[in-house]
């Protein structure tokens, strides 16, 4: 948890604003790299303060990059976000606005890709893992990848005793069982401390 909150801190000192808005949502909803790569600003409910995860970014033949529907019905789920999020977001929204406005591009359309490269095309699969490379050897971290933070995400909840349905629901994991599976070791680890934890009250 520390090196995630150290990582996020390098980032948003020394990067621009839309690699520490990716990282930042990665690190706070536990989504998949694709799922936010693939994000458009109508999946994005300000009143609600939610993220609406329907389709990810996939790269298929001829390295060609596209949008598809989530391979299972579990990984179609609605995330909450909490107030610094939407903070974020919206202060990403208009700063991307007032970028491409710069070199002729319109992005109000609420089908607007909600990060994108400078020609707003989707942004390539493999640039996050290279921003991620550069942040860690600058702040002396080790080296991450975008599916750590995700781990970290579930690893942080399950740690502070929340149950594994709600955990499993917000990965989107296609079953409780997968994410049983996925985070065994923490969810022994995490027996241990309520058996201890029963001890102490009882003694």
């Amino acid at each position: 948890m520390g090196d995630t909150k150290q990582f996020l801190k390098d980032a948003k000192a020394n990067e621009s604003f839309q690699v520490y808005t990716v990282f930042h949502l990665l690190a706070y909803t536990g989504c998949r790299q694709g799922e936010i790569l693939g994000l458009k600003w109508d999946c994005i409910d300000f009143d609600s303060k939610t993220l609406n995860v329907r389709q990810t970014l996939t790269r298929g033949e001829n390295r060609q990059l596209y949008l598809e529907e989530p391979k299972t019905k579990k990984s179609k789920r609605i995330i909450p976000l909490d107030d610094s999020t939407i903070s974020i977001l919206k202060t990403w929204r208009t700063t991307q606005r007032k970028n491409m406005l710069q070199v002729g591009i319109n992005t109000m359309d609420a089908k607007q890709l909600v990060f994108s490269d400078h020609d707003n095309n989707f942004i390539q699969i493999t640039h996050p893992r290279l921003w991620m490379h550069r942040i860690a050897k600058r702040a002396n971290l080790p080296i991450l990848s975008p599916h750590a933070l995700r781990h970290t995400f579930a690893t942080m909840f399950i740690s502070k005793g929340v149950d594994f349905k709600t955990v499993s629901e917000l990965l989107g994991h296609s079953s409780v069982g997968m994410t049983l599976d996925t985070y065994a070791g923490v969810y022994e680890e995490q027996k241990t401390k309520t058996i201890n934890l029963l001890a102490k009250m009882l003694n």
